[in-house]
């Protein structure tokens, strides 16, 4: 299928982490505006860190949406470190735990309407638990917690975990966890 044509292209804002794009496109006959995020840092991890019965989630606030979620650790690529360098880098500064598996299961465009972010999926196993935390100066608060696979889909049920890409890595986990993909 043909795309559409970009007709005119205006960066709207720009700092070290985020650039907001203002294109208008065509499409035959028709145009219109379209506003998106290109992040400098351009992709981030999920990791999906697994115990034998369950998974270990966190519960960050989120100033957008002005609530804390509960969340699977991730973080936005830095320039020197790799996707697995990255999550493995993640684990341990969000949960306070490594890995001595880490598989990755996916990649996804967690916005695709909104963001160019990438965000690839790995799956953390045979966990050890560190002496705590090393959190960033925006993750101060953060908790880490142990839910049994059962409360887990109860909690989706119930809407009480609200975060995309959580919600997408765990199906992809399940997937995954069942051999469904490799």
């Amino acid at each position: 299928m043909k795309k559409p044509k970009t007709i005119d292209s205006r960066l709207v804002y720009s700092d070290s982490y985020i650039n907001i794009i203002h294109d208008i496109l065509m499409f035959k006959s028709r145009q219109w505006n379209q506003v998106y995020l290109d992040k400098v840092n351009k992709n981030s991890v999920v990791i999906v860190p697994v115990e034998k019965d369950g998974v270990y989630l966190i519960k960050q606030y989120r100033h957008p949406v002005n609530k804390f979620l509960w969340q699977f650790p991730a973080g936005t690529y830095e320039n020197k470190l790799n996707p697995l360098q990255l999550a493995k880098k993640e684990l341990r500064e969000e949960t306070g735990m490594t890995a001595q598996r880490i598989t990755k299961i996916g990649t996804m465009f967690s916005e695709p309407g909104l963001s160019t972010d990438k965000t690839t999926i790995f799956v953390a196993e045979a966990l050890s638990r560190l002496k705590k935390q090393t959190l960033d100066q925006s993750e101060i608060g953060m908790e880490v917690c142990f839910f049994k696979f059962e409360i887990i889909m109860k909690m989706i049920r119930e809407r009480k975990i609200k975060c995309g890409i959580t919600l997408s890595a765990y199906l992809l986990y399940l997937l995954y966890s069942k051999k469904l993909i490799s």
